[in-house]
């Protein structure tokens, strides 16, 4: 797992619980980026694994 995600997805849950302890907005939204970052890498890492394991393109098939 990568350690940015897991650290932008902690610290997203840890303001979520605050800012709804706290009933703080700005934590809330602070929280709400975080997760949403983590949640991009993911998105991101997805893309760059399918490319990896696509096979390699053989070019156009002249006939």
């Amino acid at each position: 797992m990568n350690p940015f995600r897991l650290f932008t997805s902690l610290m997203g849950f840890l303001a979520a619980l605050l800012g709804i302890a706290r009933d703080d907005q700005t934590l809330v939204w602070i929280a709400i980026g975080l997760l949403g970052t983590s949640l991009a890498v993911r998105i991101i890492q997805k893309i760059q694994q399918r490319r990896q394991d696509r096979p390699p393109d053989s070019g156009p098939s002249g006939g």
